[in-house]
């Protein structure tokens, strides 16, 4: 029984073997087998390339967390630098104002003394012309006379020609030609508000050659009022523009181009020279 049954195995395996749909199957199963290992190799080639990508993450997220550092380190040297300069501003406004009040402590009695002296009777009117005279000339001796001390100004050019982008890129203006108050600052172009108040502030950009540029008035990150020069192409020409706003002690003013409205982002340069500036003024006006 045991040989009968080894025969039909035998027999039943060669007809089996030779049916067209098992062969057909068979190859399916070879080609699948291929798409397999064709799918391991791109798993870890994908895996390998995920690492990767990986790792330059890792070293991205550092660069930027030192970045922020150095940020945060710059701007707390900006504030300490803002403080030193508005403690400088109060001191010297403290001075000033002590100046004044012992000035006037020290008149106070003549002004009273003449109102006393314009009680008497008519008889003493020369008297008191001849005295009130007298304090005058007192008055105009020790009295300062000129309000520069108190007064905020400043007036600065490019002394040559600049390249800028019309990419928010803040204008510099290298010659300062008055800074009474010392809060325009050359290097960076920014006018540090020292007292609140009113101000006026002016600005002129000059293009040569088919160069354009439009500049606004930026006071703390917020535009206010711009100007806009495209020179025709050989000539030099120039625009100015005057705005007048009431500002906080400790704003920031500064000037910058501006994008859009189909000005080329390209460096251009901006033109200043002996016949025409480009200049930054302001001052305040109470």
């Amino acid at each position: 029984m045991n040989l009968v049954a080894v025969v039909c195995s035998a027999i039943v395996l060669v007809v089996v073997s030779g049916d067209p749909e098992v062969e057909t199957l068979r190859r399916e199963v070879e080609n699948l087998k291929s798409v397999v290992v064709s799918l391991q190799d791109v798993c870890r080639l994908h895996s390998s390339e995920i690492k990767s990508l990986q790792k330059t993450a890792e070293d991205q997220q550092k660069t930027i967390e030192k970045q922020q550092v150095l940020i945060e380190k710059l701007l707390s040297e900006n504030q300490d630098l803002k403080n030193k300069s508005r403690n400088w501003s109060f001191k010297r406004t403290g001075l000033v104002n002590q100046k004044s009040e012992n000035v006037g402590e020290h008149h106070m009695p003549v002004y009273e003394n003449s109102r006393v002296i314009r009680g008497y009777q008519e008889s003493s009117h020369e008297g008191l012309l001849a005295e009130d005279q007298r304090n005058k000339r007192l008055l105009s001796q020790t009295t300062p006379g000129s309000p520069v001390q108190n007064a905020v100004a400043f007036y600065a050019y490019m002394s040559t020609s600049v390249a800028y982008t019309n990419n928010h890129h803040v204008l510099v203006f290298d010659t300062v030609k008055t800074n009474i108050g010392n809060s325009f600052h050359h290097s960076t172009g920014v006018f540090m508000v020292p007292s609140s108040g009113l101000y006026v502030f002016t600005w002129t950009i000059r293009e040569y050659n088919g160069n354009q540029h439009s500049v606004t008035l930026v006071i703390n990150n917020e535009e206010y009022g711009a100007v806009y020069q495209h020179a025709h192409v050989g000539e030099t020409d120039q625009s100015s523009t005057t705005v007048v706003l009431y500002l906080n002690q400790g704003d920031d003013v500064y000037l910058r181009t501006r994008n859009g409205g189909g000005i080329p982002d390209g460096n251009l340069p901006m033109t200043s020279n002996p016949w025409g500036r480009t200049s930054f003024s302001g001052w305040k006006i109470n």
